[in-house]
């Protein structure tokens, strides 16, 4: 690794961390405030990093670990708006279940369907939506992304019926689209699973866990956690960067990556004591919070057996 590539390491000890930010009015406006700040980092894993040191809670640590995640996927999203992934349908996110449909119109195309679950569906501006043009011979379920702005017409955002118990800072909704006008251009090349779906679980998993790093170097510094644990937190977002920027489609970052959830994982328990000396706010909401990482364990643990596979 060369040596700038440690440069966000640096800017981790080197930061004078003040105290830990107050209260915003929404992730938007956190956003906005600390836009400067992220502006000088170019790769998505290291803005994953600074964005979850500058958070004031869990919750805008993991949003920024989801869209940098999206800019990793997709390089040439513009910086400013809030981007979603819209693929769940009500009975899940399997291929085969997602039946918003896109059809062609005349010389357009139209969306319509429902998604039923939608990080940041009420912060975003741009909408990344799974559609089916249809079955193939084979009689699988033809996937494209879709590419729309919320302020399309015919588009409509809805809170959750049961609203998550964790990460409340930030909002999960419901979007339905209605005959959404999409142009060619608005629709992503190749296959919708294979290129962008499949992939971005293992993208999302390691930019949200250097986003949730960056946010415990912050902590640890504001409440002077000890230098062996800041140590391992280093060696943990030094590995998280080197994965990040590897090749995501093959197995052997798979492995590596179910590697560093493990290494988060006893982090994670060995630091525990530790914010027992964190304000109990702060503390309270960690602790709420901290299910996150483990959220979908049994898909990474399908994709880990997957891999090995390739091995065997």
């Amino acid at each position: 690794m060369p040596e700038n590539d440690l440069r966000i390491l640096h800017w981790l000890l080197t930061t004078n961390p003040g105290t830990v930010p107050g209260k915003f009015n929404s992730v938007v406006v956190w956003k906005r405030h600390n836009k400067e700040h992220l502006a000088p980092w170019s790769e998505p894993v290291d803005m994953a990093i600074a964005g979850g040191f500058l958070s004031n809670c869990p919750a805008y640590a993991f949003a920024v670990g989801y869209w940098t995640a999206l800019h990793r996927l997709l390089p040439d999203l513009p910086k400013d708006p809030v981007p979603a992934l819209c693929i769940s349908k009500e009975k899940g996110v399997h291929p085969a279940h997602i039946n918003c449909r896109l059809e062609k119109e005349g010389d357009a195309w139209s969306l319509s369907g429902t998604k039923y679950f939608v990080t940041c569906g009420q912060e975003a501006d741009l909408m990344l939506v799974a559609a089916s043009t249809g079955k193939s011979t084979d009689g699988k379920n033809q996937l494209r992304l879709v590419r729309v702005n919320k302020t399309q017409g015919g588009i409509k955002v809805k809170p959750l019926d049961k609203p998550l118990t964790i990460l409340p800072e930030i909002s999960h909704g419901q979007v339905e689209f209605s005959s959404v006008r999409v142009t060619r251009a608005d629709i992503l090349p190749d296959d919708g699973h294979i290129r962008y779906i499949k992939p971005f679980r293992t993208i999302e998993d390691l930019h949200v866990m250097a986003a949730i790093s960056g946010y415990q170097m912050r902590i640890g510094q504001c409440f002077d956690w000890p230098r062996p644990v800041k140590e391992q937190l280093i060696a943990l977002l030094a590995t998280l960067r080197s994965i990040a920027g590897a090749d995501y489609t093959a197995p052997e970052t798979h492995i590596a990556t179910a590697g560093a959830t493990a290494a988060m994982q006893s982090f994670l328990e060995s630091s525990a004591p530790c914010w027992e000396q964190v304000a109990p706010p702060l503390r309270s909401a960690w602790q709420r919070d901290k299910a996150i990482l483990s959220i979908a364990a049994e898909a990474r643990a399908k994709r880990l057996a997957a891999a090995w596979q390739r091995f065997t």
